[in-house]
């Protein structure tokens, strides 16, 4: 039973790549379905946990530990919260992961003296597959930029990425971190498609996306807002890494290659409490929840674990969220993705 009960789920979780993105076949998603699953046989390390040791003894993990920590304390002073109390990170779940226990042994009801930092630097490093879908909403020639915001309403989402070389268990310095996502009512900027329909103007639109350059300890911040969902996705970030690329006067990358691209997911618990608020609540799209999501199934493969570590900063969400999340990639992969608009200086267009 229990093995028929599996064949179910996963039958019905290829079905459901067909409405996933817009743009292929049920057939086509299937057939990229099968070369992740033969991608996952072929790896020797689904995270890092081989890593632990020498990144602990480079001081990575005390330095990321210590880094969060001053981040999370600057974060709340500038919210006018009183920065002695943290609330604790719920728990959240999908097959495998599921089985694990994720809740953050840092205890963050206590007092900020009497936590237990280290574990911000934890070496729980997941291996990122970069045959996760990209989808149909990657935009080039994003800019160089910490806060991808702009105006955009919804709940504040701070994000701390540690990037590090699955094979040399090292920090990968100088690699280009791109991320996108959708806004609070699952609207992508920068792109017209039909989930939900878009309107032309929305092409010249940047927000929500952008590029951080990481440092010597590989990692990167962002301030972005929780992403909202739509038809066929729970709610998830989009990651792309780059190597070797060009900084141009303009503050946006060019050339170079890609070696990673992936998506980033968030506890059940944590979604519905967002979806709650305004202006979640205002989403009319059919809600998609995590264990429905076909990629967030992908991801999870391997015993690996694509999702976000976090704090609320205050007793509520509106006050914001930190989140964390350390991943290892191959860097001498290479991944060919196609953008669906390329931003330059007459603007931004689609590409044929």
């Amino acid at each position: 039973m229990v093995q028929f009960h599996l064949f179910v789920v996963v039958a019905l979780l290829l079905s459901l790549f067909a409405v996933a993105h817009p743009g292929q076949s049920n057939s086509e998603k299937q057939a990229e379905a099968q070369f992740r699953r033969r991608y996952l046989d072929s790896l020797k390390h689904t995270d890092l946990a081989h890593c632990a040791d020498k990144l602990t003894a480079q001081g990575v993990a005390k330095r990321a530990s210590v880094r969060r920590r001053e981040t999370l304390i600057n974060l709340r002073q500038q919210a006018g919260i009183n920065h002695n109390r943290l609330n604790k990170r719920q728990e959240y779940a999908w097959d495998e992961v599921l089985a694990k226990d994720h809740h953050s042994k840092l205890n963050l009801a206590s007092s900020w003296q009497t936590a237990n930092w280290d574990l911000l630097g934890d070496n729980q490093t997941v291996m990122l597959h970069p045959e996760v879908e990209l989808g149909p909403f990657w935009v080039t020639g994003e800019d160089i930029r910490k806060d991808v915001r702009e105006k955009e309403p919804g709940v504040t989402l701070h994000l701390d990425f540690q990037v590090i070389n699955i094979k040399t268990c090292s920090p990968i310095t100088g690699s280009a971190v791109e991320i996108w996502g959708c806004n609070s009512t699952g609207v992508y900027s920068g792109v017209v498609d039909g989930i939900p329909s878009g309107q032309a103007a929305n092409i010249q639109n940047k927000a929500l996306r952008g590029i951080q350059i990481t440092d010597k300890d590989g990692s990167v911040r962002f301030d972005t807002i929780f992403p909202g969902h739509y038809k066929g996705r729970t709610n998830h970030l989009h990651v792309i890494t780059h190597r070797d690329q060009t900084i141009l006067a303009n503050k946006t990358i060019a050339g170079g290659a890609i070696n990673h691209v992936g998506q980033l997911f968030f506890d059940q618990s944590l979604i519905d409490e967002v979806t709650k608020i305004s202006p979640y609540s205002d989403n009319k799209n059919e809600h998609w929840p995590n264990v429905l999501d076909g990629d967030m199934y992908v991801g999870t493969k391997g015993m690996a674990d694509p999702v976000f570590n976090y704090v609320l900063l205050g007793n509520k969400l509106q006050d914001g969220i930190f989140a964390w999340l350390n991943f290892g990639i191959s860097v001498d992969a290479t991944e060919n993705p196609v953008p669906a608009f390329d931003c330059g200086k007459d603007g931004c267009k689609e590409v044929d």
